[in-house]
């Protein structure tokens, strides 16, 4: 587990190793706050930019970090996905957290994909939803367990990138995923649509400082509003 004091350190030597053939000292860290998703009363899921520290990586990437003491330690659950951004999360009646992103490298944004938990163990599969130039609309679980994400599929014509909306189903929990029409398939009354991952909620937040890194902070039940829970310091990236 990452404590509030070691976490950014151990989370960058963690992510230089996975990530990284080699890194160069001195470079500028960039572990950003993207945002956060309360799972239950102790559980936090936090979604971090870590892009920097490879001087070869130019597109924004994105890792999770979980917590199951309300802020007080983290532990690493995703490194990162190189050119990625995480859009939506939902989190189902067994606990499951499912996570929708899309890529990110050249042009409009394209092949959007969710993450599954796996069947055994923690963490998650990566399976692609869409290849191809996309816009992601919604992502919603149906009342019989499907579930449903709405794409616009993008193509450059003269006035710039359009297209229109189609509607994309999955019965095995989103690891295979067929085109079942167009936008009149996207569900007017969908089951459990899927929340937009946001910086703030009406209990947790992510606070940028900038040159100095982020904070978690939880608001107070007791009328002393938002306290600082986590601090992640900003730092250089380290040799190793």
């Amino acid at each position: 587990m990452l404590t509030a004091t070691n976490n950014v350190r151990l989370f960058a030597v963690m992510l230089l190793h996975a990530t990284l053939g080699q890194a160069q000292a001195g470079l500028p860290r960039e572990l950003g706050p993207v945002g956060i998703f309360e799972i239950d009363e102790q559980g936090l899921v936090l979604f971090v930019d870590s892009s920097a520290c490879d001087p070869k990586n130019n597109w924004r990437s994105e890792g999770i970090l979980l917590s199951s003491n309300r802020g007080k330690s983290w532990q690493v659950m995703l490194t990162r996905i190189n050119g990625s951004v995480f859009d939506y999360v939902s989190q189902q009646r067994n606990g499951k957290i499912w996570i929708v992103g899309h890529s990110f490298v050249e042009g409009p944004d394209h092949d959007p994909f969710m993450l599954v938990p796996k069947l055994t163990g923690e963490g998650w599969e990566k399976h692609t939803i869409y290849s191809g130039y996309a816009e992601l609309q919604s992502v919603s679980f149906l009342d019989n367990g499907d579930l449903v994400a709405c794409i616009r599929h993008l193509r450059l014509g003269a006035t710039g990138w359009s297209g229109s909306l189609f509607a994309h189903q999955s019965s095995d929990n989103g690891r295979t995923w067929r085109q079942i029409g167009r936008a009149s398939k996207c569900p007017a009354s969908p089951g459990v649509v899927f929340t937009p991952i946001h910086k703030n909620t009406a209990h947790w937040r992510v606070v940028d400082k900038g040159s100095t890194g982020f904070e978690v902070q939880e608001n107070s039940n007791d009328g002393q509003g938002w306290r600082t829970v986590s601090n992640f310091a900003d730092q250089d990236c380290e040799p190793y």
